[in-house]
């Protein structure tokens, strides 16, 4: 699966395997825990997933910005990382969200996959990087969706909102 590149760090490998073996879409649309919100319409879960883009974004500025101020070595890294992670996260998702085809219409999937790129693509390189900066709020985004669940994006009072 890495050819080309270096074997990722324990943590990476460890989340990469997790995620080959898991059925993304088990829990799609069911509840789970009390502290997140839980949708079970596809539309509203979609209309989440647009409406926090720019949620996502500042994650990953104030982690970027974060780990340049602790490391600006690893902060360099970054580049290298997404071109080592992104063909592998793009066939993880191939693989697990092709049976969604038929089901959706393209602009939804393109969503969708844009949304599970980005947590998992940012997971694997905080996984990578977790010797400099012991952070995990991407892999928390990526563990739901090893449990089955979509991270749609959060509620005005930053409830994690889940399908």
């Amino acid at each position: 699966m890495f050819r080309g590149f270096r074997k990722p760090a324990n943590k990476a490998a460890d989340l990469l395997a997790r995620l080959e073996s898991s059925d993304w879409m088990a829990r799609w649309g069911r509840g789970g825990a009390n502290n997140l919100r839980f949708v079970s319409d596809w539309e509203e879960a979609v209309r989440f997933i647009g409406q926090s883009s720019g949620a996502m974004q500042e994650l990953q500025g104030q982690y970027t910005a974060r780990l340049y101020s602790i490391s600006p070595r690893s902060h360099k890294r970054w580049n290298g990382l997404v071109d080592q992670f992104k063909p592998v996260v793009e066939a993880l998702i191939d693989s697990k969200l092709t049976p969604m085809a038929r089901e959706y219409s393209l602009d939804e999937l393109r969503l969708v996959r844009a949304r599970v790129a980005w947590i998992l693509l940012h997971a694997l390189i905080e996984a990578e990087l977790f010797d400099v900066m012991q952070t995990n709020q991407f892999g928390e985004l990526a563990e739901h969706i090893v449990s089955g669940h979509l991270p749609c994006g959060w509620t005005n009072d930053q409830n994690l909102v889940l399908y």
